[in-house]
């Protein structure tokens, strides 16, 4: 046994092709973005990740409405 170097990938990107229902778009990419922030808090736990969270998690409420109609 021992130790084994294993590649992570911490960042990543997506050009979006248009395959999610119209307006639910902004919503689906804060939340992934979200998720990984959340990762990145979990893992790291700097205050530059917390704020990349919280950024994404405003987003996330101002974006509900786009898919839910009032």
């Amino acid at each position: 046994m021992g130790i084994r170097e294993v590649p992570w990938t911490i960042a990543s990107h997506h050009l979006h092709h248009g395959s999610t229902p119209g307006r639910a778009t902004k919503l689906l990419v804060a939340a992934a973005h979200y998720q990984f922030a959340k990762g990145l808090v979990r893992e790291f736990g700097r205050p530059e990740f917390r704020r990349y969270q919280l950024k994404y998690a405003l987003s996330m409420v101002r974006n509900v409405g786009s898919i839910v109609r009032f």
